[in-house]
């Protein structure tokens, strides 16, 4: 059974974090929707342009997911060698693994959900 859910990816640059919301599907190998100005849904953008040099530093889900267990994050198409869990990175758990996924200005970063 799959169960759709949302999360968040939190990215700091120059001293101040931008948020966006994200749509998970819960299907093995499809792309995470970025929030693109009235929320993340199943029709929202698949990709979010960094508007400055800066890092991916968090991701948080929502509890629920039953068939994907990790996000491979892509910058510009290109695999990033990060594959957070999902397990370490449920809005549940007090401490996540802190992440520091370095972003160029002006890249696209895209998320795909694998098991």
């Amino acid at each position: 059974m799959v169960t759709p859910t949302y999360g968040t990816m939190t990215f700091a640059t120059g001293g101040s974090n931008i948020t966006v919301d994200l749509y998970v599907a819960d299907v093995a190998n499809a792309p995470v929707h970025f929030d693109s100005g009235n929320g993340a849904s199943a029709t929202s953008e698949t990709f979010w342009v960094a508007p400055s040099n800066g890092a991916i530093v968090d991701l948080s889900f929502v509890t629920g997911p039953t068939v994907i267990f990790k996000f491979g994050i892509l910058a510009s198409g290109a695999r990033t060698r990060s594959t957070p869990r999902l397990a370490n990175h449920l809005n549940t758990l007090a401490f996540r693994p802190q992440l520091n996924i370095p972003v160029s200005a002006g890249e696209q970063i895209a998320m795909v959900e694998l098991v």
